[in-house]
Formats: C-alpha cells, sequence, structure tokens
C-alpha cells in the first residue's frame, strides 16, 4: 500500500500504524526494555515498538526515538507524524525525538556524554556497515547488564545485520547472547 494512502486510512481511524516486528518479536522487546531507564531505539518507522516499550519502561525512563524520518513527495514525513501521535497516546516517561542518522544522535547535541543506556534496539538501516556504525557508536554508551537487541540479525539468508552479527557480536566477549526469536537477537552486555 502506498505510505500517503495508509497515512489516510490511519487518520480516519481505519488503519493501524505497522512494524516490520513480529507478533513475538515485539513481546520480546517488552519483555527485555521492562523496568529500563534509559533506552534508544534506532529506527522508529511509525512508532509501533516506541509506543510498546514507553508502555513497560520505568516510570521515570526515557526512549531516545532516533530515525532521519526522510520526507515523502508532500515534504513531510507521514511516518514521523504518525510515530509521534502513536507514542504520545502514551504518557510514562519522556520521549526524546531525534531526527537524524544513529551516530550523530549519539553526539551531545542530543545525549549528554555521560550518559548510559541500559537497553537500546538496532532496527535503522540493515546493511553490514550501518549495523557496524551502530554497534561502534552505542556499545561504548552501554551500561553494565544492559541489553541491546537487533532485528533482522537471525535467519535472513546471510543479510548484512544477520552477518555482522553473527561476525562480530556473537564473538565480542563481552555480550552474551539471550534469546532469539524469529528475525531478532538479544544480548547482554558485561
Amino acid at each position: 500500500m502506498r505510505p500517503s494512502l495508509h497515512f489516510g486510512l490511519w487518520y480516519l481511524g481505519l488503519a493501524a500504524p505497522t512494524t516490520q516486528t513480529t507478533p513475538a518479536e515485539s513481546n520480546c522487546l517488552r519483555k527485555f526494555a521492562e523496568g529500563r531507564r534509559q533506552i534508544v531505539e534506532i529506527g522508529v518507522f511509525q512508532g509501533v515498538n516506541t509506543r510498546n516499550i514507553r508502555e513497560i519502561m520505568a516510570e521515570d525512563g526515557c526512549i531516545y526515538a532516533v530515525d532521519p524520518f526522510p520526507t515523502g513527495n508532500l515534504g513531510v514525513s507521514l511516518n514521523q507524524y504518525m510515530a509521534k501521535n502513536h507514542v504520545s497516546s502514551v504518557s510514562r516517561g519522556k520521549v526524546v525525538w531525534v531526527k537524524d542518522i544513529s551516530p550523530n544522535a549519539a553526539s551531545p547535541k542530543w545525549v549528554p556524554p555521560e550518559k548510559e543506556f541500559d537497553f537500546i534496539f538496532v532496527d535503522g538501516d540493515h546493511s553490514y556497515e550501518a549495523v557496524r556504525i551502530d554497534f561502534d557508536t552505542w556499545v561504548p554508551r552501554l551500561a553494565q547488564k544492559a541489553i541491546m537487541a537487533f532485528h533482522d540479525s537471525y535467519g535472513r539468508n546471510n543479510a548484512g545485520s544477520e552477518r555482522f552479527v553473527n561476525e562480530v557480536v556473537t564473538n565480542d566477549n563481552r555480550f552474551r547472547l539471550v534469546e532469539r526469536i524469529d528475525s531478532l537477537s538479544v544480548f547482554e552486555f558485561s
């Protein structure tokens, strides 16, 4: 379905925001994000997972919702509009909207340099190089016992994100694989 048609149906209340995560993946993310205080989601799309995470994060938690939200033919990002509207229906904690790419989002412009994160969900650009940049950018910001989850990193016929997770993350002794479900891989950082 064309994005503008989906937006129109959503605006009329005839369609819901969409996600590329399966229900099992979304439930897994909720399980590991529950009670977390400092969260980064890389790749927001229409805000389905952002909202889900906001519902169960710590009451005083903060989620940094990172997405460049490219504009379409109308000169606006329909996905950004949908995401902000969808996520605002939950009042728990705080959301910081970061309209930028992941490596820029880690800069002091968006995030205080001393801030550590206890949950990071990588679901932006799924190319090998982009996931490597996300990993290299955010791992230094992880708190001990933090969770780092990667979408499209398992069972995807050697996609870039899957290759990176298999070649790098699973061989990094700071990370322990704690769950895999559908295409989602979840690691704990020590």
